[in-house]
C-alpha cells in the first residue's frame, strides 16, 4: 500500500485585547486531538509616530507544538498618522465622510497580519475589536482581508455609536476564513465618515490569546485483504474517520464510498484510495486490490450413461480443465479423461468440477451399472444325425438358444 498527504495541523485560537480584542476563535474541520496552550500577552505603549505599533510584548508568536502561528503589531497605511502618545495605538486623518469604496480608494488603513508556517493551518472564526473613537473620527468601519489578491470583506460593517469611550466592534463572517499552510493575511481596518481629519481611532494595550494545537490531518493506513472473487465482496477499513472511498476501476472493482466494501466486477487489479480532504489540501492512502475470476461453469455431460460390470463407457465436458469424480467407487470408477467402469450392480453419480481459488461448479450424470450375465455349460450330445433331433439343457434359467448355422443345425430357442 502507498500512501501520500499533505501535512497540515490545525489551530484554534483566540485574541482579546483591553481597546483592542482580537478574537481568532479557530475550529478544526475534522475531529482530531487538541491541546491547550497557555495563553500570552499583548502589553505595553502601543503608539508610534510612524510605523508600526510598540508594544512591548504581544502574541508574536504561539507555538503549539513545534508549529507556529505568528501575528504581527499594527501599522498604518496610506495618510493615516498619530497624534498622541499613549498605551494604545492611535491614528487619524481618516476618510471625512464618503464610504467603504472610497475609503478603499484613498488606499487608507490599519492593518495587521496571521500567518502559518508550513505545518500549520488556521481557521478564523470571528475578530473582535474594542476601539475608542472620538467624535470627530470614523463613525463607520469595516474590517477587510486579503491573501495577495482583492480584499475580502471579514463579517459586515460596524457603525459606532458611542464616542470618546471604548466601544467593542465585532466581525463575524459568513463562512470562516481558512489559512492553509505558509499562508499569511492582511487584515485592513478601513475607516470613513469622520467630522474632521483630526478625528481619531485607537487601539490600546492589553491583548490576550490564547490557542488550542490541533493534531495534523493524515490518514492512517488502509487494512483488509487485498484479494477479492469476481462477484464476491471484501471490507477495508482505516483508522482515520471522515474519509471517502473510491475506485480507480470501477469495471473491475467497485466501492461503497462510505463503508469501505469492495466488490469484485471483472478479474484485474484496481486502486481503492481513502481520502480525508478539506479547503486546504488532501490526504490519501492507496490499497492495490486484486480481482480474481470466478470459477468456469462446466457444459452438461455428455456420453452414454449405462455400462455392463467389468465393461467402460467415456463421458466428456464441452468445457475444458475440470476434474471427474464418483460418488460410489464400488460400484464404478472413473479417470481423469473420463472413462467409468462398471465393477458391481448399482448407480453412481459422476461429477465434473471446474475449480480455482474463488470456488468450484460442477455437473452430475447418473451411471447405472448393470451385471453382466453368467451361463453354466451346456449339457447333452454334441453329435446328431441328419434328419434326426437332440436336446440340450442349461442348468442355468431364462436363457435363449441360438444357431450360427441353420443350414446346418437349427435350434429351438
Amino acid at each position: 500500500m502507498k500512501k501520500s498527504f499533505m501535512l497540515r495541523v490545525k489551530n484554534v485560537f483566540s485574541f482579546s485585547v483591553l481597546a483592542l480584542v482580537l478574537l481568532f476563535a479557530l475550529r478544526s474541520e475534522t475531529a482530531l486531538g487538541q491541546a491547550l496552550i497557555n495563553p500570552t500577552t499583548w502589553t505595553g505603549s502601543g503608539t508610534s509616530a510612524i510605523g508600526p505599533s510598540t508594544f512591548t510584548s504581544l502574541p508574536a508568536t504561539t507555538t503549539p507544538g513545534s508549529s507556529a502561528v505568528n501575528v504581527s503589531q499594527w501599522n498604518r497605511a496610506g495618510s493615516l498618522g498619530n497624534t498622541a502618545t499613549a498605551s494604545c495605538f492611535n491614528t487619524n486623518n481618516w476618510q471625512v465622510g464618503g464610504s467603504l469604496a472610497i475609503a478603499q480608494a484613498s488606499n487608507s488603513y490599519i492593518f495587521f497580519s496571521v500567518s502559518t508556517d508550513a505545518s500549520t493551518e488556521v481557521i478564523i472564526d470571528s475578530i473582535v475589536l474594542e476601539s475608542q473613537v472620538a467624535a470627530s473620527g470614523p463613525a463607520d468601519v469595516q474590517l477587510m482581508y486579503n491573501l495577495g489578491g482583492a480584499d475580502i470583506a471579514f463579517g459586515s460593517a460596524v457603525t459606532v455609536t458611542a464616542f470618546a469611550t471604548p466601544v467593542t466592534l465585532t466581525f463575524i463572517p459568513s463562512s470562516p476564513l481558512h489559512l492553509c499552510a505558509s499562508v499569511a493575511a492582511t487584515f485592513k481596518l478601513y475607516g470613513w465618515g469622520a467630522a474632521s481629519a483630526i478625528g481619531t481611532l485607537r487601539i490600546n494595550n492589553n491583548s490576550l490569546i490564547s490557542a488550542r494545537y490541533m493534531s495534523p490531518v493524515a490518514v492512517a493506513t488502509i487494512a483488509g485483504p487485498t484479494n477479492v472473487c469476481a462477484g464476491a465482496a471484501i471490507t477495508l477499513t482505516n483508522d482515520s474517520t471522515g474519509g471517502t472511498w473510491t475506485t480507480a476501476d470501477a469495471t473491475v472493482a467497485t466501492v461503497n464510498s462510505l463503508t469501505g466494501l469492495v466488490t469484485g466486477v471483472t478479474a484485474g487489479t484496481t486502486n481503492i484510495t481513502y481520502s480525508i480532504s478539506n479547503s486546504c489540501g488532501i490526504a490519501t492512502d492507496i490499497a492495490s486490490i486484486t480481482v480474481n475470476p470466478a470459477p468456469g461453469t462446466p457444459a452438461a455431460i455428455a456420453g452414454i450413461t449405462t455400462v455392463c460390470t467389468g465393461f467402460s463407457t467415456t463421458l466428456s465436458n464441452a468445457v475444458p480443465g475440470g476434474t471427474w469424480t464418483t460418488d460410489a467407487a464400488g460400484i464404478a470408477s472413473v479417470n481423469a479423461f473420463g472413462q467409468v467402469t462398471g465393477i458391481t450392480a448399482g448407480t453412481a453419480n459422476i461429477s465434473y468440477t471446474i475449480s480455482n481459488s474463488c470456488g468450484s461448479n460442477s455437473v452430475s450424470a447418473t451411471v447405472t451399472v448393470n451385471a453382466t450375465p453368467a451361463v453354466a455349460t451346456i449339457s447333452g450330445s454334441t453329435v446328431v444325425c441328419e434328419t434326426a433331433t437332440i436336446t440340450l439343457t442349461n442348468d442355468s434359467t431364462g436363457g435363449a438358444w441360438s444357431t450360427a448355422d441353420a443350414t446346418i443345425a437349427s435350434v429351438n430357442s
